[in-house]
């Protein structure tokens, strides 16, 4: 026994077997109507510039009329003229077919990337009736056909000790190994392209026995067209809202993650009723095929606007800064927000403004309104105070220091609000010693400091800035005494 699963792990590919080799045949079931189903282009030369191509007859090309889909006529011959008969595409609705001078056709037949199942009824005025059930693909050019991915291939053998090969596409066998935990061979990474694919696998034994088995799988990666969303009210009231629009036939229709409309093979529209809360409602559509590949997002925002608005203030208590940046929230994107009279800048719920402070005691207040008229102000104090000062620095500038001797870098600093301050060292732009509250360190240069060093000591109360003094030194050699 030799049997094929392909799996798919990421959800982004589908693998779908070929059910039927071969398009065409009689169907006759003990009726009074034969019928030849035999699937046609349109009439005329095939496309030149066809993207997509069609198996299972022929492999005709036809035009394409919509994304990931083309449409065809399906012409075939019936020997009852009287006859009705009708198409359905993948399981969905039943078209009649226009029957005359012994043969009928059903126009504007859409089929969609990847395999289609199309079924042929045909009904006589007896009601002796017949039936034909093909599977034709719509695929792309081989033209069009790089290698999009590799994918692991697993066999089922009944025989552990035997060999076994797998090739896609015409392509080089890959062997197949014995998985020992699941008793299955897999072949790793074969390559596979968008579209159909054909597998070939072959089992040998010790024998020499073989046995091989030919599978037709398909690969979709490509996302489907992005979803549109029809007129919506920015602003409401209401605790739920339908929300409406169209997409891709064969297209499943995802709100926020949640889907809201399976897959359909026809349907073009949908329609989803959504729940509402106070603010900002976002909400990210997006449509997924069958495969699973998801569209582009489709985003809309609507708000309620019930209540005064939820607001958040971003501000120290002190600052040594001006202007000061004040930051913060609402709950809708919608609010308008001034600080201390001024326009806050917006990007979509947060805000931002500067302010200018003065030394001493300040207040901000910011007054948030929503697109109703509601407010909600609020005040925060903010104190502006000094960046520390620097009274004196050792070493003095020019001063000369030996190489291998200790020497003491320290710094007397004040601050105005008798906050305290810490200390940093950079020795040439690089840090000697990070911020500490111990105002001398000691420093012992060595022979690969010889020449002009710069020396800054900076100081800070963490309050916003730093105050700075540089320095220059030398370092040289230690004298040799005779």
């Amino acid at each position: 026994m030799l049997a094929h699963a392909v799996p798919s792990t990421n959800g982004s590919v589908t693998l779908l077997e070929e059910t039927t080799a071969s398009a065409g045949g009689l169907i006759g079931a003990g009726t009074s109507t034969t019928l030849v189903a035999i699937l046609g282009v349109p009439v005329g030369a095939p496309a030149g510039d066809a993207n997509h191509q069609l198996f299972g007859a022929g492999g005709q090309e036809a035009p394409q009329a919509a994304e990931g889909s083309v449409v065809v006529d399906v012409v075939s011959t019936i020997d009852d003229p009287a006859a009705s008969v009708t198409l359905s595409v993948n399981g969905v609705g039943e078209q009649p077919a226009v029957v005359a001078n012994g043969q009928f056709t059903v126009a504007g037949v859409r089929l969609h990337f990847g395999p289609n199942t199309l079924r042929v009824a045909a009904a006589d005025q007896d009601n002796n009736s017949a039936s034909k059930t093909i599977t034709v693909y719509v695929d792309v050019p081989s033209a069009r056909k790089p290698v999009s991915l590799t994918r692991d291939v697993v066999l089922t053998i009944d025989d552990s000790l035997a060999t076994a090969t797998v090739s896609a596409n015409d392509g080089p066998p890959i062997t197949a190994t014995r998985d020992q935990a699941s008793g299955r061979f897999i072949a790793k990474a074969v390559p596979l392209t968008q579209g159909r694919n054909k597998l070939v696998s072959t089992a040998t034994d010790q024998d020499n026995n073989s046995a091989g088995k030919t599978v037709f799988v398909f690969v979709d990666t490509s996302p489907p067209p992005r979803p549109t969303v029809g007129v919506t009210p920015s602003v409401t009231t209401g605790t739920n809202i339908t929300l409406t629009g169209t997409k891709a036939a064969g297209t499943s229709l995802w709100i926020n993650g949640s889907r809201v409309a399976s897959v359909s093979l026809e349907a073009t529209t949908w329609s989803a009723t959504v729940p509402l809360v106070e603010g900002d409602n976002e909400f990210a559509v997006v449509a997924k095929d069958a495969a699973g590949n998801a569209s582009a997002e489709n985003r809309v925002n609507v708000i309620v606007d019930t209540l005064p608005p939820v607001l958040t203030i971003n501000a120290p208590a002190k600052t040594n800064l001006s202007p000061l940046t004040v930051t913060g929230t609402v709950d809708d994107s919608l609010t308008t927000v001034t600080v201390n009279g001024q326009p806050a800048a917006r990007t979509r719920r947060a805000f931002s403004a500067s302010v200018n402070l003065v030394e001493g005691p300040n207040s901000v207040t910011v007054i948030a309104t929503s697109p109703k008229g509601y407010a909600t102000t609020k005040t925060v104090p903010v104190i502006r105070g000094t960046i520390p000062t620097i009274q004196s620095v050792q070493p003095l500038d020019g001063k000369k220091f030996y190489a291998g001797s200790p020497t003491t870098i320290q710094a007397i600093a004040t601050d105005k609000e008798n906050d305290p301050v810490t200390f940093q060292v950079l020795l040439d732009g690089a840090i000697l010693v990070d911020w500490t509250a111990n105002a001398s360190q000691t420093w012992t240069p060595t022979l690969a400091d010889r020449g002009r060093r710069t020396v800054e000591i900076r100081v800070q109360d963490g309050f916003g800035g730093y105050t700075s003094k540089q320095v220059s030194v030398y370092v040289i050699r230690m004298p040799v005494r005779p």
